[in-house]
């Protein structure tokens, strides 16, 4: 496929807010780390490999990035930190996307909600559908935007919701 995607995805389960000092520092669960690797293998067999995969710097966030970029046979320099995606709104993740989509295809963003589905219902032009319980972006679901053969933008419905996917459907 030429076109050009961007992979939204929300950081995998993570432990109880309170189980660690302080939320930046939350790692994933056992059931998070099975999530990370079976979205990061439903990735490659859909064929969905990203150039770069850029992360919240907050431990679960590096840790469900990790775990997609190994299934994925990606180098770790492939992972970016951006400081910005941590505790996001909408408003601060449309800049990091103008910043990093250059140059790549197929671009993964890792981070969390409410910002990720905030970004997701904005930049898609369709609707995407929550789950039984309400939710669109549950932990590690994966929704896959395509820009066709434009590049990645960050106008409002500027992408087609290719696919979006739960580890739990």
């Amino acid at each position: 496929m030429n076109n050009h995607l961007l992979i939204i995805m929300r950081h995998a389960k993570t432990e109880p807010v309170g189980s660690v000092p302080t939320d930046f520092e939350r790692e994933l669960t056992e059931r998070g780390r099975r999530d990370a690797k079976k979205m990061g293998a439903w990735l490659r067999q859909e064929k969905l490999l990203p150039g770069a995969i850029i992360t919240s710097p907050a431990a679960r966030t590096v840790h469900t990035a990790r775990i997609v970029s190994k299934v994925l046979d990606l180098k770790t320099k492939q992972i970016i930190e951006d400081r910005e995606i941590y505790e996001a709104a909408l408003s601060d993740l449309l800049p990091v996307i103008a910043r990093h989509a250059a140059g790549h295809r197929c671009l993964l963003l890792i981070g969390h909600n409410p910002g990720m589905e905030e970004l997701l219902q904005y930049l898609s032009a369709d609707h995407p559908e929550p789950n039984k319980e309400g939710k669109v972006l549950t932990t590690a679901a994966v929704a896959v935007l395509d820009y066709g053969h434009g590049a990645i933008t960050t106008g409002k419905g500027s992408a087609r919701l290719l696919c979006l996917t739960r580890p739990r459907d």
